[in-house]
């Protein structure tokens, strides 16, 4: 089909994909970009960022952390040991036995990882993420908590009735504790 039995509106489309944002034509004779529509590609492509990863993200805050010494080391190792999600792959314990540290300075850079952004990582699993999140909202007396904290398998095979009935609430308000943890 030729530009001239498209449609008007389509014809139109594939007329301004071959000229620039000026409406003039970006292309040579040959079929090449001109010179100044190169160097606009160029720039563009040159200035695409790579997006930060999570460990690079925590490298950068557990520089500027307040911890020094052993600890600081120890949130170093703690940051190396976490996967893509933001989970420890190995509990503090046997990072201490394997990096020489004490279980003090283990906990101080758990306790410091724990803090940073974004909120639940350092956490063992999903349950541990969201206990952390919750806390640090300052939900540590929330039904919520409450909610992760002692009914997490009625959570996961979505028994909200059941959950409701061991911490013995209403069914709404497990609802409600929901949307809170959702959010």
């Amino acid at each position: 089909m030729s530009c001239r039995t498209l449609p008007r509106k389509r014809w139109k489309t594939v007329r301004t994909g071959m000229l620039g944002m000026s409406g003039r034509n970006e292309f040579t004779a040959e079929g090449r970009l001109s010179g100044d529509a190169a160097a606009r590609r160029d720039f563009m492509y040159e200035s695409v960022v790579a997006p930060e990863s999570l460990k690079t993200h925590l490298m950068d805050q557990a520089q500027h952390s307040a911890l020094t010494g052993r600890a600081r080391d120890a949130l170093f190792l703690l940051i190396d040991a976490l996967d893509e999600r933001g989970f420890l792959t190995e509990s503090p314990q046997e990072l201490e036995e394997q990096g020489c540290f004490s279980m003090r300075d283990m906990e101080e850079a758990l306790a410091a990882l724990r803090e940073m952004d974004p909120p639940g990582v350092g956490a063992a699993n999903l349950r541990d993420s969201l206990l952390i999140q919750l806390e640090q909202r300052g939900l540590k007396r929330s039904l919520a908590f409450r909610l992760v904290k002692r009914c997490w398998r009625e959570l996961a095979a979505h028994k909200y009735e059941e959950a409701a009935r061991l911490l013995d609430v209403e069914p709404g308000a497990v609802a409600a504790a929901l949307e809170v943890i959702r959010s």
